[in-house]
């Protein structure tokens, strides 16, 4: 008679975990009796050919030593959900159906047959609250006749057949860690290339920390100078603006004191213009009308800046000429002044005021 296994995911339809019925099989088998080297019975466990366990991935094999506080349930090879079952069909006949492992914080615990998985194949247990419940079907006679009709049920004759079979499941079981140990090595190997990658990109962008450290330092030293440079100036505009203050206030304290020709004369700023020269003026006129257009230039031609006299004269002129139909008149200023030019003994400077004023007033008519 031909025998074939396979076993099988069983998902669940609409049905809670636990529940009977209500699940479907897989397409695809997690694995046939082709993928099975032999079975210890007497311990219901399955050994994998060492093709099959080749077939398993790597990242597969590596979730067997994920820590069972970790694992969510299922199969950690085959990649099945907590929820799911597991079947063995012989010849297409359903006759081990079971779960798989649930993690530690799962509220549901498996009661009956449970799919546990090892290095080198899975072993089928039953948990029950009768051992001897009937409902225990690994030993059905189908199963059995389907092991030893593909010849793969182990019947030792003596102990070093025995021996023999379990120095090739560890052999199996060497190979399998090998190359998990090979795989974790290429993974730190990796693992160690990113790390440097990674240090080399760190150190890099702390090198450009750095250099925009140095750069921000000097715009803040550049910040401060400039700082520091317009308080100083700040300092020494406003040092001008009360010295001018203090010169306007000293000025306008002096025009008022002001008696005398002399008075007005010494008062003189080349800086004055506005109110305040026309202050000066109005002042200046008054203490010539007082004194005298003669007394006028000769205390003018004794003043020690010569270049202030023609400033003082314009001053005094400009004033005249604005206001001529109020004040004394330009004539009187013109006959005033050419009779000053009669007298005997002047002075270069004194002739020159008085030409520069006639010629000013005769251009004034």
């Amino acid at each position: 008679m031909t025998y074939t296994i396979e076993v099988y995911n069983l998902n669940p339809i609409g049905s809670r975990i636990g529940e009977e019925g209500n699940y479907e099989k897989e397409d695809k088998p997690l694995f046939t009796d082709k993928d099975i080297r032999s079975v210890d019975w007497n311990g219901h466990k399955i050994y994998f050919t060492k093709a099959f366990i080749d077939s398993i991935s790597i990242k597969d094999k590596q979730q067997l030593m994920t820590s069972d506080i970790l694992h969510i349930g299922g199969s950690r090879l085959f990649n099945t959900s907590s929820m799911d079952m597991f079947g063995i069909y012989v010849n297409d006949e359903l006759v081990v159906k079971g779960y798989y492992p649930q993690g530690l914080a799962s509220s549901f615990m498996a009661i009956g047959h449970v799919f546990h998985e090892e290095m080198d194949g899975v072993i089928i247990t039953y948990s029950g609250i009768d051992p001897t419940s009937e409902e225990d079907t690994r030993d059905d006679e189908r199963l059995i006749a389907a092991f030893k009709g593909l010849g793969l049920m182990q019947e030792f004759d003596d102990e070093s057949e025995i021996i023999r079979s379990d120095y090739k499941s560890l052999e199996i079981e060497k190979s399998i860690l090998q190359d998990l140990l090979e795989a974790k090595d290429d993974e730190i190997e990796l693992a160690i290339v990113k790390n440097k990658e990674q240090m080399d990109i760190m150190e890099s962008q702390s090198n450009q920390i750095k250099e925009y450290e140095i750069q921000i330092q000097s715009l803040q030293d550049a910040k401060a100078i400039l700082e520091d440079k317009v308080t100083q100036e700040d300092v020494i505009i406003q040092n001008q603006i009360d010295s001018l203050n203090t010169q306007w206030s000293e000025f306008e304290t002096g025009l008022n004191n002001a008696k005398t020709i002399d008075d007005i004369l010494g008062l003189y700023m080349p800086i004055i213009d506005g109110a305040y020269a026309e202050a000066y003026a109005i002042k200046l006129y008054e203490t010539v009308e007082q004194y005298g257009v003669e007394s006028f230039i000769s205390k003018l031609s004794l003043i020690e800046n010569k270049g202030y006299i023609y400033d003082i004269t314009y001053l005094l002129l400009a004033y005249i000429e604005i206001y001529n139909d109020v004040l004394s008149g330009v004539d009187t200023y013109v006959l005033s002044i050419n009779e000053y030019l009669q007298k005997d003994e002047l002075t270069d400077w004194e002739k020159s005021i008085c030409y520069y004023m006639l010629a000013e007033l005769s251009g004034s008519k």
